[in-house]
């Protein structure tokens, strides 16, 4: 679950009550599909952290997030990415969560 949601609060929330509510209804644990079902909700927050990046930082935020995501290197002490792991979208070199980056990589022009 960490690698969909990472340690964010509300993500996590979100996934793990929809993976009660599957049990209950079904009898199974089925990760995958709690995901699938959430999907919508998480990737509409993650647009929200975007939009938050960048008004955060000028605009710049996102360019250092598809970076990060794509695997190139970043300056690791300017003053922006100090704000993006403030926001906790960053943790050292990565990104919170592999379906942030893939999420980015889709979403942020590079």
């Amino acid at each position: 679950m960490a690698l969909r949601t990472g340690p964010h609060p509300f993500l996590l929330e979100l996934l793990c009550n929809r993976i009660v509510e599957l049990h209950e209804a079904t009898g199974k644990v089925d990760v995958a599909v709690a995901y699938q079902e959430e999907t919508p909700i998480i990737e509409a927050h993650f647009a929200r952290l975007l939009e938050a990046v960048n008004a955060d930082t000028g605009g710049r935020g996102t360019a250092l997030l598809r970076g990060i995501a794509a695997g190139l290197g970043t300056d690791a002490a300017s003053a922006d990415m100090a704000r993006l792991r403030l926001m906790g979208v960053v943790s050292d070199r990565t990104l919170f969560s592999s379906e942030f980056g893939r999420f980015v990589l889709l979403h942020v022009p590079g």
